[in-house]
């Protein structure tokens, strides 16, 4: 099998929808069985779905000029928002604490890589394409590693590596029609990890 195909193969599976949807849930049922699995659904949807659907309707009817351009601001506005939203309902009530921090610790993620997206570049263009598939999965990781062990973190730290690297691998096979950068999936990574991984231990 060529590298090009094995990224290609590799690059939808830890999509940041599902990560976003699957990871409060998960970290729920460990920390409260079935009331775990529930508080979870809350920042699966606001974290999750609501901003995928936001960015569905905008690569339909806002579609991006090039892949170096930021994401549309009424989908960073309105992912914010939700955001914002998912959070409050957690923290306001008798949540688990690992569902508030994971719950957080997306919320970080999202907001730096939606900040990063509108941020102006030297070049006079508006945004910063960071690999949200690097950022999300980076982020999981550090959760993974802090609530279930270093078998399962180790696990997925090299999941989050390969994700990375099919970002790269894809943007290299499709001649930068899709993908991303070295430079945006290795950003992408570090603010996830580093986002993700401060807001989770303050909060946990």
């Amino acid at each position: 099998m060529k590298p090009h195909s094995l990224f290609r193969r590799l690059e939808p599976i830890p999509l940041p929808i599902f990560i976003a949807i699957a990871l409060p849930i998960v970290v729920g049922w460990h920390a409260a069985s079935l009331a775990g699995v529930l508080w979870g659904l809350i920042p699966a949807a606001f974290t999750g779905l609501i901003p995928h659907l936001l960015n569905r309707w905008a690569a339909r009817h806002h579609p991006a000029p090039s892949l170096d351009a930021g994401k549309p601001l009424v989908v960073v506005a309105g992912s914010a928002a939700s955001l914002i939203t998912g959070l409050i309902i957690v923290a306001a009530f008798p949540a688990p604490r690992a569902v508030v921090a994971c719950a957080a610790g997306l919320f970080a993620i999202l907001i730096a890589v939606g900040i990063a997206s509108v941020w102006p570049r030297p070049d006079g263009c508006r945004g910063w394409n960071l690999s949200v598939h690097a950022s999300s999965s980076a982020g999981a990781a550090v959760v993974c590693m802090a609530e279930f062990g270093v078998a399962i973190g180790t696990v997925a730290a090299v999941l989050a590596v390969a994700v990375a690297g099919a970002r790269v691998g894809v943007y290299a096979a499709t001649e930068g029609a899709d993908g991303h950068t070295a430079a945006q999936a290795v950003a992408g990574t570090l603010v996830g990890a580093i986002m993700c991984g401060m807001i989770y231990t303050l909060l946990r």
